[in-house]
This record gives structure tokens, C-alpha cells and sequence, in this order.
């Protein structure tokens, strides 16, 4: 009786998210590879409910994935400022078969990993995983651990490979909606936190719940006009639960500003400025987010 070996997947940007995931698909027996900068040889998850250690296989060097052609599913978690220097990495991990996944902040994401991957499929998802990283291979998870897809069969194939193990893979037929929602939540939390170094307690204060709240009204009605099913109820009510996230829970924006590393900013809300351009409209609020945020960036 024959057995179908399990998909070969690469992780490139072994990361917070990166490594949490592979990690994970690592110990449901994964054949598992992560590509980044920095070695390390074992996973280390720290979490309330949600923990896993065990063995990694790391390549540092674009180079050496050559020798196995191209994988069946590539996980692309890199941050977006990292992702034009991946190109190398995906040209040795992608071949016409192979399943590109974008693991990343914002709604432009899939069009540039495209660029970089032209062979094979390109899927976009989007990621709710509350990790931050301490060491390499070593995350500390605070909340979530989810992926939304658009459904159809590549994102049933990302569904059925995290089977089994504690990510939960949602495929939806209305990606942009889920999109957009994910992105507004953003937009209201990460660069309010970056600028003033506090985590999500910040939001307890009233003048800066109501910021947010406008921030993520503004985002959902450029969202709304873009097809997105997201109104400004929904914001308010989204907004409403700010306060109520656990004290002491940082963003992706606030580890970056407090490492010295770029932020995602442009990604987030240069993404809201240029959907409001392109739907002939306008985003004060996102734009000024923009350049505060990013004035704050290493030079």
C-alpha cells in the first residue's frame, strides 16, 4: 500500500510568523525547510496554549535550496520592506507547480511577490498571529493563530496541509472583504502604538479610541467603495473593543520601532492613500499616519 509524501514547503523569513508557523507544520510532520538570514536549529514557541519545540532545517544561503528544485508550497512571511531582496530565494523555490502563499501585512503584497515568482501560482491570505520574536526560531505568542484565503482549490490545499496541526486555514469566497477588514485593524492600532511606544493599554485612553476609530472608519468607507461588505457600524463597533485587548499585547509596528528596523507603514497606510486615490477620493487621516510613522524610520 503506497503513501503520498507530505508536500514540500519552504518558509522563506523565518520570523515571528514564519517561524510559528513552520514550527507547527514541523510537528504535524511536515517536510518543512525555513530560508532566511540567520541560523538556528530548533523551534522554540513560547505560549499559554499553543506551545512546540522541536528540530529546524535552515538555509541561509539561496544557493544551497537549488539541489532539491522547486517546492510544492512556499510560505512567503518575509516583513514587506524585506520582500524585493527574497527574489533570489524564490527563484530557486518556485517551478510552475509550486503554490506561493503571501504571509503578509497589507492588501498589495500578492502583486509583488508575483513579480518576483512568475512561475507557478501566487495565493494572498491574511494572517492573524499574535507572536513576537525573541531569539531566532524562538517566538513568544500572545494571541490567534489563523490564516484567511480566498477559497477554491489552492486555498483547500493550504487548508488541507495545516490539517492537523493548531493553525486554522479559513478559506472565504469573499477575500476582499477579509482583506480589507485585517488591514482597518491595522491601520487603527499599529502606528498609534509605534508612535507613542505603548502597547494596545494606549487604547484605554478616550482621545486615542476615538483616533482610532476614525482611522478605521476612514479605512473601511475607502474599503466599502472598493466592494469590500465593511461599514461604519462595523468600525465603531470594531473600535468599541479596542480597549478591551489584553494589557501589555504590542504590534508588528511597535517591535519594528522599538528594534531600529523600518516599519511597514507603507504598506498599511500608503496602501489606504493609494486605493483612495485610485477611487478618486481621499484618506487625511491615513496619509498623515503615513508620514509620522515613516518620519520615524532609520534614515
Amino acid at each position: 500500500m503506497s503513501t503520498i509524501p507530505p508536500l514540500r514547503i519552504a518558509v522563506v523569513g523565518p520570523g515571528a510568523v514564519g517561524s510559528f508557523l513552520a514550527a507547527h507544520l514541523a510537528a504535524v510532520g511536515g517536510d518543512v525547510v525555513a530560508c532566511g538570514r540567520r541560523p538556528f536549529d530548533r523551534y522554540e514557541i513560547e505560549s499559554a496554549t499553543l506551545p512546540v519545540t522541536g528540530p529546524a532545517r535552515v538555509l541561509t544561503d539561496p544557493g544551497d535550496a537549488a539541489g532539491g528544485g522547486p517546492v510544492d508550497l512556499v510560505l512567503v512571511c518575509v516583513k514587506v520592506t524585506q520582500t524585493a531582496a527574497i527574489g533570489p530565494w524564490l527563484d530557486r523555490l518556485c517551478g510552475p507547480e509550486t503554490l506561493t502563499v503571501c504571509v503578509q501585512n497589507g492588501i498589495e503584497s500578492a502583486a509583488t511577490v508575483s513579480r518576483l515568482a512568475p512561475a507557478g501560482r501566487i495565493l494572498p491570505s491574511v494572517v492573524y498571529c499574535g507572536v513576537q520574536l525573541v531569539a531566532p526560531g524562538h517566538v513568544r505568542h500572545t494571541t490567534s493563530a489563523r490564516l484567511v484565503v480566498p477559497a477554491g482549490a489552492d486555498g483547500d490545499r493550504v487548508a488541507a496541509e495545516f490539517s492537523g496541526s493548531v493553525v486554522a486555514v479559513e478559506p472565504t469566497a469573499d477575500f476582499r472583504t477579509e482583506m480589507w477588514r485585517k488591514l482597518g485593524v491595522n491601520v487603527a492600532v499599529n502606528g498609534i502604538t509605534a508612535l507613542t511606544n505603548r502597547t494596545t493599554v494606549v487604547f484605554g485612553r478616550p482621545e486615542v479610541a476615538r483616533l482610532a476609530r476614525d482611522l478605521l472608519r476612514e479605512c473601511w468607507q475607502i474599503a466599502a467603495l472598493d466592494g469590500a461588505a465593511l461599514d461604519q457600524a462595523q468600525a465603531d463597533a470594531t473600535a468599541a473593543n479596542l480597549s478591551a485587548r489584553p494589557i501589555g499585547t504590542g504590534t508588528s509596528m511597535l517591535y519594528d520601532r522599538r528594534a531600529g528596523a523600518p516599519t511597514e507603514h507603507d504598506a498599511i497606510y500608503g496602501a489606504v492613500v493609494r486605493a483612495a486615490e485610485r477611487l478618486d477620493t481621499d484618506a487625511p487621516l491615513a496619509r498623515a499616519m503615513d508620514a509620522l510613522v515613516g518620519a520615524g524610520d532609520p534614515d
